[in-house]
């Protein structure tokens, strides 16, 4: 392979890459560890929620959005930890490099469907929150049925707009074409959740609290002063479910 190729970055900035690659595998083992934390100190909720009470929609999508959460992280952890040859004797490297470059694009398939399947339904969580909250409201709730039809459409179009090569420099996958509209999954993700998270504030703030927008805006940030249910509507919590 040439060096020239649009995929084999200037072998004199390896060692600048080399380290965003582990800072980046950093990142994923410790949201997975995280994650798996987290999931260990609620899984007494996540039982309860299933053995005490009468399954509904939201449950089947809590339920849904955690598998293919873990799905997605998984296949992230193990793609980013795997795709790179082990340091090691020439023939061994030289063996995984062989066959990284014959399935570098297969190799990344399961991470970016993964994606594509995780999204929608830890979005869709929000909207239920909304639902909630604003019962009353059909038009705020439409406005952000349709937001989440936007990162639907965001996440559907995730494993078309890139494109993964193997690197003879780096000795790993990289993304060779990267589309304009790739993005639109992250930004219709990030704009969705905090327009609901904003949403939901507002009105707590407005009908929990009484006194000055100064004195609403302390007491709200004041976990201790919070209600029960105002507390687990703003926070990511399984006993909300419940």
């Amino acid at each position: 392979m040439s060096l020239n190729s649009p995929w084999t970055p200037d072998p004199a900035k390896f060692s600048e890459l080399a380290d965003g690659f582990r800072v980046i595998r950093y990142i994923a083992v410790a949201t997975y560890a995280a994650w798996l934390w987290d999931s260990f100190l609620t899984l007494s909720d996540d039982i309860r929620l299933f053995r005490e009470f009468k399954s509904s929609l939201t449950d089947v999508v809590y339920l849904f959005s955690r598998i293919s959460a873990f799905a997605f992280l998984t296949a992230t952890v193990s793609f980013l930890c795997t795709v790179t040859p082990l340091e090691g004797s020439d023939s061994v490297n030289q063996f995984a490099e062989t066959a990284m470059e014959a399935k570098c694009h297969d190799a990344v398939k399961p991470m970016i469907w993964l994606s594509m399947i995780s999204l929608p339904p830890n979005s869709l969580l929000f909207v239920i929150r909304i639902r909630a909250v604003f019962y009353d409201s059909k038009i705020t709730q439409g406005f952000f049925a349709t937001l989440w039809l936007s990162v639907l459409a965001g996440a559907l179009i995730q494993p078309f707009c890139v494109t993964f090569n193997y690197s003879n420099v780096f000795h790993t996958c990289i993304a060779t074409t990267v589309r304009p509209y790739c993005t639109s999954g992250a930004i219709t993700v990030m704009l969705h959740d905090t327009m609901v998270l904003l949403a939901i504030s507002t009105k707590i703030i407005l009908q929990t609290f009484v006194g000055s927008w100064k004195e609403k805006l302390k007491t709200f940030f004041s976990t201790n002063e919070m209600p029960q249910v105002s507390r687990l509507l703003v926070r990511t919590g399984q006993q909300y479910y419940l």
